[in-house]
């Protein structure tokens, strides 16, 4: 993710859509989903580290899934950690209601839209190549896939645009995705990352 620092010499609103301009930019060339599946690196697992601290889930070990199927288990069980989704949509709110504040409602909606849609142009074409590679056709994980990564993107531009820093949870988070790898949820103390 380009220019997280906390504070630069020019913390302007322009200075800040330009980042989120070279957000857009970044995309088009990470490596959505060509990691999935091959076992973790130790940057990998990291970030994953940092990720979870920043949330509040230290305590959750990490698991790397090692196919699409035991993905798509994952991501259909019913008993994903409620309150890890709560930390992730309250440090999302939090940030949007800052940047809102900081940057201008007009200003930062034009630009989280060019940063959501972009991603999403990108990435669903990418985890579909990646499925089709693992012998998967299913949709729905596809689309589960690409929105997961499209989401992760959005919340990547407003710790970006809010200058919340390399070690803010939805960079790190980004960083997994855009290294290839699709974080995917907390489920009884256990944090998958296919």
């Amino acid at each position: 993710m380009p220019d997280t620092d906390t504070k630069t010499a020019d913390d302007s609103v322009d200075s800040r859509l330009d980042a989120l301009g070279r957000l857009v930019h970044a995309i088009q060339f990470d490596s959505w989903f060509a990691a999935v599946g091959d076992p973790m690196i130790d940057a990998e697992n990291d970030e994953a580290r940092l990720y979870l601290d920043g949330l509040g889930f230290g305590h959750a070990t990490i698991e790397n899934v090692g196919s699409w199927n035991d993905a798509k288990a994952v991501a259909d069980a019913p008993d994903w950690d409620v309150a890890w989704w709560q930390a992730e949509e309250s440090e999302r709110a939090n940030l949007q209601r800052r940047a809102e504040a900081e940057i201008g409602d007009r200003a930062l909606y034009g630009a989280l839209t060019n940063v959501t849609n972009t991603a999403s142009d990108i990435v669903h074409g990418k985890a579909a190549v990646a499925a089709a590679r693992g012998g998967v056709a299913d949709e729905g994980l596809i689309r589960s896939a690409a929105g997961a990564a499209a989401m992760s993107c959005h919340q990547a531009a407003l710790a970006l645009v809010t200058r919340a820093g390399d070690n803010h949870p939805f960079a790190a988070k980004y960083r997994l995705f855009a290294a290839g790898r699709w974080p995917l949820a907390i489920n009884k103390g256990v944090f998958s990352v296919f």
